[in-house]
């Protein structure tokens, strides 16, 4: 009987110190996603102040007379220096993605048994797991829908990310900074999770359907 108790505490402490381990690494995840996510989104803010900031310069670029040589090399420098900015930026961002990349793995969004795919960045006031969370239940509420129809699945293009939207609901978002982890861009990334979304959907419901056959 002795054993048998001692057998119960090991298992115990065992499962406890399983847990305890693997909230610690979600703990280090989540820290090390949202530091390189707040670099990134930074990068990215200065990205847009810097594309402003080119456009208008192109605007006096175009305004300026024929005969304003020394003031039209002024406005070209000054387009030359925000283009090599902007060339350093992206090596940055790649550079620490790539870092990141290669000891922290992403948050999976999983509304079945299989893995969709995964998010690395967190959006508004959820982190990268309440939101990867978030996405698994929205799935899992479409897929139980009596009228699913994966045609009604769609993409919309905002300035900075791409929707994944189902009729009028937006299911999440691809931002640029999303789709670097991925090596790839919003709307290609976006494209690809939607058609593994609508893929997971229709298996699940026959796979379900199946069952429910097999029942009667």
């Amino acid at each position: 009987m002795t054993r048998f108790f001692l057998c119960i505490a090991a298992v115990t402490i065992s499962c406890f110190s399983y847990g305890q381990s693997a909230d610690k690494e979600d703990f280090i995840k989540h820290i090390e996603l949202e530091n390189g996510s707040d670099l990134l989104k930074s990068l990215q803010k200065q990205h847009i102040v810097d594309s402003i900031s080119q456009q208008t310069i192109l605007l006096q670029l175009q305004h300026l007379k024929t005969g304003s040589t020394h003031q039209k090399q002024l406005l070209q420098d000054q387009i030359d220096s925000l283009k090599a900015v902007e060339q350093s930026r992206i090596s940055i961002k790649n550079h620490k993605i790539d870092s990141l990349r290669k000891y922290v793995s992403g948050f999976h969004v999983m509304p079945f048994k299989d893995t969709l795919f995964y998010l690395f960045t967190k959006n508004g006031l959820l982190n990268v797991s309440e939101r990867a969370s978030m996405v698994s239940e929205r799935i899992q509420s479409l897929a139980k829908l009596a009228s699913f129809d994966s045609t009604l699945l769609s993409l919309v293009k905002n300035e900075e990310s791409v929707d994944i939207v189902y009729e009028n609901t937006t299911l999440f978002n691809i931002s640029e900074t999303e789709a670097l982890w991925s090596e790839s861009n919003p709307a290609a990334l976006a494209e690809t999770y939607k058609d593994r979304i609508a893929s997971g959907i229709q298996q699940y419901r026959v796979s379900h359907n199946l069952i429910t056959i097999a029942k009667k």
